[in-house]
């Protein structure tokens, strides 16, 4: 996995610093677009009562543990904290 973006935000209601990340497992060249979009949507599900799961590890994300997103393709999918770390 490539690291497209990565940058610390705070979350005003669980009061962490997170290291978000935006990664991807294709060649494929983001646009602008395409990275903002995944940004938005990492701080959004981290911070909105979504419950979601992982799309490598197929492991359930309560709110507040989404660290990353990753791009496959055509689309943002969410990785829970381990998949992020083991790559």
């Amino acid at each position: 996995m490539t690291v497209i973006w990565q940058s610390e935000f705070s979350c005003d209601i669980c009061q962490k610093v997170i290291v978000g990340q935006l990664v991807s497992n294709t060649d494929d060249e983001l646009s602008q677009y395409e990275r903002n979009r995944g940004v938005e949507h990492l701080k959004h599900n981290h911070q909105t009562e979504a419950r979601v799961s992982c799309w490598k590890c197929k492991g359930q994300i309560e709110t507040h543990d989404i660290e990353g997103l990753i791009w496959t393709s055509d689309s943002w999918q969410d990785l829970c904290k381990q998949c992020l770390l083991e790559g």
